[in-house]
């Protein structure tokens, strides 16, 4: 009898470690948890990063596309008031940190960040769509695209040594968790 309570104990505590753990997660993400990165595709290990500068290699890229993205949005005279809101405040966040990534390539790592060929683009070519149909293309693909740089600001943490880039990614991660939850409120309404 005793060993069955010793063992139902251990059972609880591991239970209650893992649920304590899965919540940890999803409270420092605040909208995403790992079903979301299944789900949308985003759980991809080439979005985990082991050092500052393959945060910053890998992030400009990844914000170029989402600023290009935005910029359709913004050409397109059908969006809604609210998506051009949305696009002009990642446009605008977006130019900014890219700016500072490159000062900070040049300032940390000594060359001028020279873009490759190994970032997988993750959004859709909006060029061609217009009105609705854009609007949710836009939403649609900039969620996982946002889920993405949450996985990488999240996966540097503990390779930061430099408290600019430990509260630029903080700021990427609470900036865009609010954007998700915003995107996915205007999708419903699409």
């Amino acid at each position: 009898m005793k060993q069955k309570t010793l063992i139902g104990g251990a059972v609880i505590l591991i239970l209650v470690g893992a649920y304590l753990a899965t919540r940890q997660h999803t409270d420092h993400t605040s909208s995403m948890t790992k079903e979301d990165h299944v789900q949308d595709g985003t759980m991809d290990h080439s979005m985990m990063v082991n050092s500052e500068e393959e945060f910053i290699t890998m992030m400009i890229p990844h914000h170029q596309e989402a600023i290009d993205s935005a910029k359709i949005i913004l050409a397109a005279s059908s969006s809604s008031a609210e998506i051009i809101l949305l696009a002009e405040n990642i446009l605008i966040a977006q130019e900014q940190e890219v700016t500072t990534m490159m000062d900070w390539h040049i300032r940390w790592f000594g060359s001028a960040y020279e873009p490759s060929n190994t970032y997988t683009p993750m959004m859709r070519d909006l060029s061609s769509l217009t009105g609705t149909e854009l609007d949710k293309a836009f939403l649609e693909d900039m969620i996982p695209h946002h889920q993405g740089a949450l996985m990488m600001a999240e996966s540097v943490q503990p390779h930061i040594t430099r408290d600019e880039l430990r509260g630029f990614t903080a700021g990427i991660i609470t900036t865009q968790s609010e954007e998700i939850k915003a995107m996915r409120e205007l999708l419903k309404t699409l």
